[in-house]
C-alpha cells in the first residue's frame, strides 16, 4: 500500500468529550493547526466505536491514510486487539500519552475497551503450547539419554 501525502485533504481527527474539546481544540490552534483541518468526533464512547466512524470519514479518500492514534498508554492492549481487525488495510501507529487521571476513571474508561479473545489469540496459544510440547519431548529424550 502506498499513501501519498493529499495536502488539502489533511486532517486531524479528534475524539473527545464536549467538556473537553475546547481545550484540545486550543492547544492545536497554538502549535499553528488550521481549525479547517480539524474534525470533532464527541459521539464515540470507546474504540470500537472510534474505528467505525473513522472508516467512514476515510473510506471515500483516494489515497489510503496513514492513521496516527494518540492516546493513553494504557489503551495499547485494546488498541492491538481492535483495530488491526477493524482498520485491516490502512496503516496504523500508536503513539501513547501520559494519562494524570486517577486510577478509577482510567479503569471505569479501560472496561469499555476490554480487548475480546478472537481467534488469534487462541491461535498463538495453542502454537506456543505445541512448542512446549515439542521442547519438553526433545530435552526430555536427551536428559534420558545421558543417564
Amino acid at each position: 500500500m502506498r499513501s501519498k501525502p493529499d495536502k488539502n485533504k489533511t486532517a486531524i481527527y479528534i475524539v473527545t468529550n464536549m467538556d473537553s474539546i475546547r481545550y484540545v481544540k486550543d492547544d492545536l490552534l497554538k502549535a499553528g493547526i488550521v481549525e479547517k483541518t480539524m474534525v470533532v468526533d464527541t459521539n464515540s464512547k470507546n474504540l470500537r466505536q472510534t474505528c467505525d466512524s473513522l472508516i467512514k470519514f476515510i473510506k471515500d479518500r483516494i489515497n489510503p491514510p496513514k492513521i496516527y492514534f494518540v492516546g493513553s498508554t494504557w489503551q495499547r492492549e485494546a488498541f492491538d486487539s481492535i483495530v488491526p481487525r477493524k482498520l485491516k488495510g490502512y496503516v496504523v501507529q500508536f503513539d501513547g500519552a501520559i494519562d494524570n487521571r486517577s486510577v478509577v476513571e482510567i479503569d471505569t474508561e479501560n472496561s469499555l475497551d476490554a480487548p475480546k479473545k478472537g481467534i488469534q489469540f487462541y491461535k498463538k496459544q495453542a502454537k506456543e503450547k505445541a512448542a512446549n510440547l515439542l521442547l519438553n519431548i526433545l530435552f526430555q529424550n536427551e536428559r534420558e539419554s545421558r543417564r
